[in-house]
């Protein structure tokens, strides 16, 4: 969760007008990378866009787990539901018997 929001306040208007306005013009930025301005926005949507892809792996592995726990949870109704039937069915022939018990002892 994290890594969403932290990418998400990166995107953000104020985030990108720093970049623009204020880490591009720092010098140890234009000595060490590059003096063109294209060349360094290229760099910023390159980590952005390796950042987007490490959040879509981390969703897609969470998004796996929660399925494997879903279908266990979907398994264990089905199972449960069954039960009830077969509980339903059990009370309904208990019941018959016990009316046939009442009915012989009036008799």
């Amino acid at each position: 969760m994290s890594k969403a929001v932290n990418l998400w306040r990166s995107l953000s208007q104020e985030q990108i007008a720093r970049l623009r306005e204020e880490i591009m013009h720092l010098e140890g930025v234009r000595k060490l990378v590059s003096n063109d301005d294209n060349f360094l926005l290229g760099l910023a949507l390159a980590e952005t866009m390796d950042s987007v892809d490490s959040l879509a792996h981390s969703v897609t592995r969470l998004c796996t787990r929660s399925l494997r726990k879903l279908e266990r949870f979907v398994a264990a109704g089905a199972n449960l539901y069954q039960e009830l039937e077969i509980l339903a069915e059990l009370e309904q022939g208990l019941r018959r018997i016990e009316m046939n018990a009442e009915i012989r002892r009036c008799q």
